[in-house]
């Protein structure tokens, strides 16, 4: 699968489907859709049938986004958006993920079992419960479930 640095637009439908996100430098292949990370899975299985329990998908969640949207400009929810969207595909162990529109991220975790995803899980939580964003002088702290 090769590797995207350049801008993906994700699905469309959804206020937040404007957003563009770029690789924050990270490892992970940037899918545009659900359509295109369902294809990216079913490639990487049929690859390897055998070891599908060694594969984990997150499902990552910003957590009130619909709020902070209604609260702070689109530009500063947008933002938000985007900055954990890079924290996610700067995590090493993350092989690929999508947007998946209302706040909603996929991340593929190949070659590891339950306990290697809890660790990938818990380290993008507290990368992201340290991320701020700055709207009108106030600070906003974000926070995911997975």
């Amino acid at each position: 699968m090769p590797h995207s640095s350049g801008s993906r637009q994700p699905d469309p439908g959804t206020r937040q489907g404007r957003v563009r996100m770029t690789s924050g430098g990270g490892s992970a292949s940037l899918l545009p859709n659900r359509a295109a990370f369902a294809a990216c899975v079913n490639r990487m299985l049929r690859k390897s049938p055998d070891s599908w329990r060694g594969h984990a998908v997150l499902h990552i969640v910003i957590d009130r986004y619909a709020a902070i949207d209604r609260l702070c400009d689109t530009q500063s929810a947008h933002k938000l958006l985007m900055q954990v969207g890079r924290i996610i595909s700067a995590t090493p162990q993350i092989t690929a993920v999508a947007y998946l529109g209302d706040a909603a991220f996929a991340a593929l975790v190949v070659r590891c079992d339950w306990r290697g995803a809890e660790a990938v899980a818990d380290g993008i939580l507290n990368k992201v419960a340290r991320l701020e964003t700055e709207w009108q002088g106030k600070n906003l702290k974000a926070s995911v479930h997975i």
